[in-house]
């Protein structure tokens, strides 16, 4: 025997010997009850491996389980049709099973919260149970869906075609309910596409990394409504209930996408740029909502819009007052929070029968946020010949306009016309508009020299970026 040969086969011996061991080792053990055992403990979940169990040796020795469901009583939480579950060799040797590496297939997640605020993975009763240490090395889930309801705002969120990647997942010793704050773990993940009950975003990617309860999620990229969407999401888990922060923004946000949930087809041209930055704090979207503070912006220019000669309708709208200010105001000018507010208000109807378009010179919408209530800071938008504005603010906790008047504008920045809208925003009350001074003809000459001649001062209504 050539001694080149020789030498590998005394090199390799005893590496075969001890796969053989391991391989040995691990039909020997109860690997089906041990990753039972141990992913229940972990996750206060009841884990069973409903498919065959096979041992393989590559790279790893690791042991691959057939149809893996999680359950809370009959509720079913987590599903996969594989895991594959790699060991470390030595514990072997003393029957046990710790695991090195842990990849999932065809995962699907599916969180419920009930009307009464329940989680279907949580029994109130039995939140906290003692957790042991834990350490699963490299984790990954490939093309992995989840599905959250809650039922009690009829809000969806479902994540579809993800992939996850983590190189490091430890669990410290603690209790169920603090899970997160016992959890260090760094990862990537891409998602094919992200869905809610507002938006859709496609080619999502973001990496997590964190430990001892505090957590950052950078960059978070999507396409939304045709824009490029990217910005931090940071996360505390230390204190009674998490605390997020966002800093997000959308460049080039398409008007046809922004607003084609409330009026389908090409209504608007041109493009749009929003930023958001908010600071939250809860277990879910009506506790964030309510906690909501920061500030949150809409900029765009050259805007085309399907709602017929503005300019022209408003040159007549003393003797024909045929459509309502606040159709434009709260459509156009609230931009990504309107599409909140829409549901029960017919903006929409704007854009039935009106034919041509609008040009937007400029359109800003910059709120100021305060415990989940948006506070209109510089509202407004310009066509060629006039301006519009708006005041008051969104309730998002009671879901209900609060003093929202919308006013067209002379070159002062003083209302020539305005609408209100008050009231819950599934049921609105719009209040016939209030005609302050005369918009066109001879008598609006006569009242204008009549002010200059007296010294007549207007209330200004408007003094933001928005110019004449």
């Amino acid at each position: 025997m050539p001694r080149v040969l020789r030498t590998v086969l005394i090199v390799l011996a005893p590496l075969m010997l001890l796969l053989a061991v391991a391989v040995f080792l691990l039909s020997r053990v109860d690997t089906k009850s041990e990753f039972e055992m141990v992913a229940s403990d972990a996750t206060g979940l009841d884990v069973a491996v409903n498919g065959n169990v096979s041992i393989g040796l590559f790279p790893i020795p690791h042991a691959t389980l057939k149809d893996v469901t999680l359950k809370h009583k009959e509720s079913q939480i987590v599903s996969a049709s594989e895991a594959d579950v790699g060991v470390e060799f030595w514990p072997l040797l003393r029957k046990q099973v710790r695991i090195q590496r842990l990849a999932l297939q065809n995962v699907s997640i599916d969180v419920v919260r009930d009307r009464n605020g329940h989680y279907n993975f949580l029994t109130p009763s039995k939140i906290a149970h003692p957790v042991p240490a834990i350490s699963l090395g490299r984790v990954s889930l490939v093309n992995a869906t989840l599905h959250y309801t809650n039922q009690e705002t009829d809000r969806e969120l479902q994540a579809s075609d993800c992939t996850l990647d983590s190189d490091e997942f430890q669990l410290s010793e603690g209790a169920s309910a603090d899970i997160l704050k016992h959890l260090s773990v760094s990862a990537s993940v891409v998602c094919a596409e992200m869905r809610s009950n507002l938006f859709v975003g496609t080619d999502v990617h973001f990496s997590i990394a964190g430990q001892n309860g505090v957590f950052t999620r950078t960059p978070v990229t999507m396409t939304i409504m045709g824009g490029k969407g990217s910005g931090n999401i940071d996360a505390n888990f230390t204190g009674a209930a998490p605390v997020y922060r966002v800093h997000y923004a959308v460049t080039r946000l398409h008007g046809d996408d922004l607003f084609k949930t409330i009026a389908p087809g090409k209504v608007a041209g041109g493009s749009m740029d929003f930023t958001a930055d908010l600071a939250l704090r809860g277990w879910d979207a009506d506790e964030m909502t309510r906690s909501a503070d920061g500030e949150a912006a809409l900029r765009g220019k050259d805007l085309d819009v399907a709602i017929g000669d503005l300019d022209e309708r408003l040159s007549r709208y003393e003797s024909s007052q045929n459509f309502n200010l606040v159709d434009v105001g709260a459509f156009f000018i609230v931009g990504p929070l309107g599409l909140v507010v829409s549901k029960g208000y017919n903006f929409a109807s704007i854009f039935q029968g009106t034919g041509g378009d609008t040009h937007i010179r400029i359109l800003v919408s910059h709120w100021k946020v305060e415990s989940g209530v948006a506070h209109a800071q510089d509202v407004a938008m310009a066509t060629k010949q006039n301006r519009l504005a708006m005041k008051g603010a969104l309730d998002f906790v009671n879901m209900r306009f609060d003093d929202v008047t919308v006013a067209t504008l002379d070159n002062k920045g003083c209302a020539r016309v305005e609408q209100e809208i008050r009231g819950p925003f599934s049921k609105p009350v719009v209040e016939k508009p209030n005609v302050i001074a005369s918009l066109t003809g001879p008598i609006s000459r006569l009242i204008g020299k009549t002010k200059k001649l007296f010294g007549a001062k207007c209330t200004v209504f408007y003094e933001g970026s928005v110019t004449p």
